[in-house]
């Protein structure tokens, strides 16, 4: 089982972020809450640095409506960065 936590630290850096999760024993880390598809190169970044230190990106903000009656509507996801189906390709 691999743990993790949210974590604030002053850098953007891919790399820091990924080994401050590395340094704080932890093996799967959160993805940064304010990307949009247009840092696409930027979770590239974020995707080789915690895979080079065998750390999962284990949460991503997405968000289904699973109530509405109208299929349409009931499958198609959301997500406040227009970006789940990217982060799913990421991997």
């Amino acid at each position: 089982m691999r743990l993790g936590a949210p974590l604030t630290i002053d850098s953007k850096d891919p790399v820091a972020l990924a080994q401050a999760h590395v340094d704080l024993g932890y093996r799967a880390g959160f993805c940064p809450w304010s990307l949009t598809m247009g840092d696409l190169p930027y979770l590239h970044a974020l995707r080789d640095a915690f895979a080079a230190r065998d750390v999962a990106i284990a949460e991503v903000i997405g968000w289904r409506n699973l109530l509405p009656a109208d299929e349409g509507k009931r499958n198609k996801g959301t997500c406040p960065r227009g970006a789940s189906d990217q982060y799913r390709s990421l991997s």
